[in-house]
């Protein structure tokens, strides 16, 4: 694994495994993956431990906000698998979006749009199971 500073080429944002697989309607990681490269238009994902890091441009860092998920300070250190390891048998971490290309990133938005997406069905499915 190498380790990138966040911040001058990208940084990164931290989703939560439960709000992701809720987003995905699915805890197969095949399936989440698919899922992810399909919101995020095909920007880059790292799997690790159970989290999800969307590399985003450095700029989400001045204004992204959400209690749920946070968004990687300027000179945070990222755990980035090699660019070979997609498979998600890796529980260090793998690509669960592979890099498409230079420079490549989610859009903010979008990983904005999924994680609000995630919250609302958690908390529907919280409201549910409380019934």
């Amino acid at each position: 694994m190498t380790f990138l500073r966040c911040g001058s080429l990208f940084t990164a944002i931290r989703l939560p495994g439960d709000l992701v697989r809720a987003a995905a309607a699915s805890s197969d990681p095949a399936k989440v993956s698919t899922y992810l490269a399909e919101a995020l238009d095909g920007g880059p994902v790292i799997a690790s431990r159970g989290r999800y890091y969307a590399l985003v441009p450095p700029s989400a860092g001045v204004a992204w906000e959400h209690p749920r998920a946070e968004c990687l300070a300027w000179g945070t250190w990222l755990g980035v698998p090699p660019v070979t390891r997609t498979g998600c048998e890796d529980a260090l971490g793998y690509w669960a979006v592979p890099v498409p290309g230079p420079g490549r990133l989610c859009d903010t938005n979008a990983v904005l749009q999924l994680v609000q997406l995630g919250q609302r069905l958690l908390l529907e499915q919280e409201a549910s199971d409380g019934s």
